[in-house]
């Protein structure tokens, strides 16, 4: 879900540029900001599904995970919602809530090096996996809170979650086509914290 809201927030804040208004589209959007700040847990973490009463999914164990890291994987993909939303509305709640889901990500998924993805209907045997793009919704995330708020350890984290990015999934030195690359030009604006 937060992939379609927050592409439907980005069509929501094109077409108000334009001059055309959408305001059943921004009441879905705050439905579901709502939502998100109902659901939030103590940690700043959200699960990875929810029933029709909003209450978390653990099972199968298979698909949902067992540890707080694959319970939680995806809380990362909220953060930029949440803060585009701040951004467009004002609304303090939301960049608090993505604040906490930021503190959360930084300590579980980044600082610890413990990011996995998958999908709810994947077609392998384990809808939970490791792989090197769900680190990107992190990286997102930091870099929007790093935006909205200029606190640097979220500046730090999405540097982390980028090099991270940068150095999985090919040999050092090359990308997949040959050629050099260097981990230091991901934000390059944001290196050594300098805009």
């Amino acid at each position: 879900m937060n992939e379609d809201v927050t592409a439907l927030l980005r069509l929501y804040c094109y077409e108000k540029e334009k001059g055309t208004e959408h305001p059943g589209w921004l009441e879905a959007i705050e439905n579901y900001a709502g939502f998100l700040l109902r659901t939030q847990e103590q940690d700043g973490g959200w699960y990875r599904a929810y029933d029709l009463e909003g209450k978390p999914l653990l099972e199968p164990v298979k698909w949902f995970g067992n540890t707080v890291y694959e319970q939680k994987s995806s809380t990362g993909t909220s953060i930029t919602f949440l803060t585009e939303l701040y951004e467009l509305t004002k609304n303090e709640a939301y960049l608090e809530a993505a604040s906490r889901a930021g503190m959360f990500v930084k300590e579980y998924i980044i600082d610890r090096v413990r990011f996995n993805g998958g999908v709810h209907d994947s077609i392998y045997a384990k809808g939970q996996l490791i792989d090197n793009e769900s680190i990107l919704y992190p990286m997102f995330g930091m870099l929007s809170l790093y935006e909205a708020t200029k606190r640097k350890d979220f500046l730090d984290a999405a540097v982390r979650a980028a090099h991270y990015y940068a150095s999985l999934g090919m040999p050092v030195g090359r990308t997949t086509s040959g050629g050099q690359y260097s981990a230091q030009i991901w934000l390059p604006q944001y290196r050594n914290g300098s805009m």
